[in-house]
């Protein structure tokens, strides 16, 4: 992914990194230097020169990498991630520098890294060999009753053979990370209903989706509905299919991206409810969103939404913002998943500030 995960930006892109760094990418060298030693003077007293602190992290587990060194060639700075994954880069001249990260067993990054003010910012790591992804997939469902179907908050749902056990929410949901793939047995308990087993089949690195009816007296059930569709576990570790079942936004995924045949990002956004593209087809055509053009009717000027890339701001939207120039951001090809709000009342929690009344879109690389 790019920025905040794995990076496949095109030469000509470049990013904000929560407002802190713009990243391209490219190759540096190193030596070494110690955190602790930054004097704490710096702080303050000379806004040209910042302090900078980072994370390094597994983009397939969400674990700390240490070890891993992060270089600017141009000052021969050389800093070494700890037990934590963390490290920072001290006393630095606002301007641009390459930087590389490197860490064995894992995809080395290098890129150009524009400083504009102190922060900090977080790295995932792309394991080579995948990492294991297609290993694991997810299981993910609902628990309702037969007859009502209304959802059942509080039934215990037990994978028996790997000691896994959840209870489902408010809405009936309930899921597992990480599940090993092969055959398995789904064991439903509710309290007055009768329990129920069923087989599962979890292909490697796919998201199998489950419906759950339970029946007050022990009759004969129909089977569980299942889904079963590809599973990135990078979306997953971002939170992408949580936010799909729990909130109502537009969520596409990299196999219905690709059914759409787009030459550019913005074709991906054609006969979307609530989503409309202006301008001519290429670089100059945009996208607004229905609260976005709603905002336009009632005031001069444009009301872009504010645009996400594997998290962080691309551009900050709001009234006066422009629309979205999405085919200048990322190319189809580099697309993992797009998450589209188109009002203030779907967008969560993570996305709400300045900008997201004129509606968020999120996009997810690969």
């Amino acid at each position: 992914m790019i920025g905040d995960t794995a990076w496949m930006l095109p030469d000509t892109l470049s990013m904000y990194l929560e407002g802190i760094v713009r990243i391209q990418l490219r190759m540096v060298l190193s030596s070494v230097v110690i955190c602790s030693a930054i004097p704490l003077a710096l702080a303050g007293q000379d806004t040209t020169r910042v302090t900078i602190e980072g994370t390094v992290l597994n983009v397939v587990t969400g674990q700390p990498v240490s070890g891993a060194e992060v270089s600017l060639g141009e000052i021969s700075l050389r800093v070494v991630s700890d037990a934590g994954g963390s490290f920072c880069l001290p006393d630095l001249v606002l301007g641009t520098y390459h930087l590389s990260i490197r860490a064995e067993g894992f995809e080395s990054i290098d890129g150009d890294f524009r400083v504009e003010r102190a922060g900090a910012f977080t790295l995932r790591l792309r394991p080579l060999g995948g990492g294991g992804e297609a290993e694991y997939g997810q299981v993910r469902g609902i628990v309702q009753d037969r007859e009502t179907g209304e959802a059942l908050e509080g039934a215990q749902v037990t994978l028996p053979s790997l000691s896994q056990t959840t209870f489902t929410g408010e809405d009936g949901r309930f899921s597992f990370r990480e599940v090993p793939s092969g055959i398995l047995l789904l064991k439903t308990e509710y309290l007055g209903y009768g329990t129920r087993t069923d087989s599962i089949m979890v292909p490697p690195g796919h998201l199998v989706t489950v419906g759950v009816e339970l029946a007050v007296a022990p009759i004969e059930l129909d089977p569980i509905r299942v889904e079963v569709e590809p599973l990135l576990l990078s979306l997953a570790l971002e939170g992408f299919y949580e936010r799909r079942a729990g909130t109502s936004g537009i969520f596409m995924t990299r196999d219905q991206i690709v059914a759409k045949h787009p030459t550019f990002t913005s074709d991906i956004f054609n006969n979307l409810p609530g989503v409309r593209t202006i301008g001519s087809i290429g670089l100059d055509r945009a996208v607004i969103l229905r609260s976005g053009a709603r905002l336009t009717l009632h005031a001069p000027g444009l009301c872009g939404p504010t645009v996400y890339l594997d998290g962080m701001v691309i551009e900050r939207g709001g009234p006066g913002s422009p629309s979205a120039f999405v085919d200048r951001i990322i190319r189809p090809d580099q697309i993992a998943g797009i998450e589209v709000y188109t009002s203030p009342a779907t967008v969560p929690l993570q996305y709400k500030g300045v900008g997201s009344d004129c509606g968020v879109i999120v996009f997810w690389s690969r």
